[in-house]
């Protein structure tokens, strides 16, 4: 009954071939480049090398054979832990996370990922990969090798069993991502007579990775930005928002789920003589009001902006020995992320003004640091925010006032087609109550993070119902849904 409660909220899938020197031809498509932000544990996936060994090498080291009617018992050394396939591994975890199938999210086979790290000198390659979510379990290395030693499952379902008992390989590399609350292991096997790699440090951190993704894959996408408002002084010039889109592809697990990747859109204004914008920076040119639409994916998102007189805008306070990528005053949903470049190679150290918005170090590349604030006081309360004690900018909650002080991070009506889901992310200081109006949805819990906890809908409803969601018993709902 253990092993059977797993499998109510995991998936795995095993995969192996002999590599051979075909290149495979692909019909034109239209691949998108998206930025998929995943945290990695390393430290947990690599503690999985000794369990893999101890199995090849003990008295456990077999599987049933086709007929399921006798033991087949291996004699297997050791595998070498490859740092070129641990690379594989932590592109093809990320990649899993929005499409969880051995055929990668652009469409190509996942052998393919193996050409791409290393000088790709591999006899035969295999990969296996796992996902589950289970808020009590975490990021449980033990817990992600049971799910792939397969001690109960007949010979059908010990693939990916055998592959960690194959003799085919002579290496491995493991990885595990979490994305939302769920997480994400892959383990890449190869056999190869080249150098190994050099030895790396474990990544423990969130990491931002470039996955590409076959537009005809795509089912749902919703775009939102970093902010909802712009205020700017007469001759300022800032960097664009920050843009985020809520895409699912075909394949994801659970079956609908949602990833909320970054892209790259292209950006117009309204009314250049107000607002104009060039590349990926905006300049205010005069008083007045105009609007930003940015194009991603194939849809579209408004961002009013307010351009006022007196003074002329600066990047950065003056002296300063850092760079940020955001300079105005905006309304913030839920969260937000600074991008903070030292100039000077000091470590700048941001804070907020008062209790309405924490802030914490989301981690480091080089000199650019990534802070996120998020949003703990009600909806229209503020905060001031500094970099090494001088004011940047001034930033306010958005939403509507929802019992608890709760912050979500969705309050526009938004569609789902019929058998998909949409993801909410709520801030809180606690675990809100989060509710369907109507049966036409159906509300799943899925995890936390820190102050944010996740619910996914599911539409189960006739195309055209619609359904009001609701925070805390309130009144209002926070948004509204319809099947599509």
């Amino acid at each position: 009954m253990k092993q059977k409660a797993r499998k109510l909220v995991s998936l795995l899938l095993c995969f192996v071939l002999a590599v051979s020197c075909s290149v495979s031809a692909f019909a034109a498509r239209d691949i998108l480049a998206i930025d998929l932000s995943v945290e990695y544990h390393q430290t947990e996936a690599r503690s999985i090398f000794a369990m893999v060994n101890a199995f090849r090498t003990g008295d456990d080291a077999w599987y049933w054979n086709e007929t399921n009617t006798s033991r087949v018992y291996v004699d297997v050394g050791e595998l070498s832990y490859d740092y070129d396939l641990e690379a594989i591994a932590m592109q093809r975890a990320a990649e899993t996370a929005l499409r969880f199938s051995h055929t990668r999210p652009n469409g190509e086979s996942c052998f393919t990922a193996f050409t791409e790290t290393g000088d790709g000198s591999w006899y035969y390659v295999g990969e296996n990969i796992a996902a589950y979510y289970n808020s009590s379990v975490g990021c449980d290395p033990a817990y992600a090798f049971d799910l792939w030693e397969e001690a109960e499952e007949k010979y059908d379902g010990q693939g990916h069993r055998r592959n960690m008992l194959s003799n085919q390989f002579n290496r491995v590399g493991i990885a595990c991502v979490s994305c939302d609350g769920i997480y994400f292991w892959a383990q890449a096997f190869g056999y190869s007579n080249s150098t190994p790699a050099a030895a790396t440090s474990a990544l423990n951190a969130q990491k931002t990775v470039r996955v590409e993704v076959d537009s005809a894959n795509v089912t749902n996408v919703k775009l939102s930005a970093s902010v909802s408002t712009l205020s700017l002084r007469e001759g300022q010039s800032l960097s664009v928002p920050n843009l985020f889109a809520d895409l699912s592809v075909v394949e994801a697990w659970p079956a609908g789920s949602v990833c909320r990747v970054g892209v790259e859109p292209s950006w117009t204004s309204s009314n250049s003589s107000v607002v104009s914008v060039s590349g990926e920076t905006l300049r205010a040119q005069a008083a007045g009001t105009a609007t930003l639409t940015a194009n991603a994916l194939g849809s579209s998102i408004s961002i009013p902006v307010t351009v006022t007189s007196g003074g002329s805008g600066t990047q950065q306070p003056a002296g300063g020995a850092f760079r940020s990528d955001t300079n105005s005053d905006f309304t913030v949903n839920g969260r937000y992320q600074f991008r903070i470049t030292s100039l000077d190679g000091h470590k700048p150290v941001m804070t907020s003004g008062n209790a309405n918005f924490t802030v914490s170090l989301a981690g480091q590349t080089g000199n650019d640091y990534f802070y996120v604030v998020t949003a703990a006081g009600a909806p229209g309360s503020s905060a001031d925010i500094y970099v090494d004690g001088r004011r940047l900018l001034k930033v306010t909650a958005a939403g509507s006032a929802q019992p608890g002080g709760v912050v979500s991070d969705t309050t526009a009506p938004f569609t789902v087609r019929r058998g998909s889901s949409y993801q909410f992310r709520l801030t809180a200081q606690s675990r809100p109550a989060f509710a369907a109006g109507s049966p036409s949805f159906r509300v799943e819990y899925v995890g936390s993070q820190g102050n944010d906890y996740f619910y996914k809908v599911y539409a189960i409803g006739n195309p055209g119902d619609g359904c009001g969601f609701y925070i805390n018993g309130a009144p209002a709902p926070v948004a509204i849904g319809t099947v599509g």
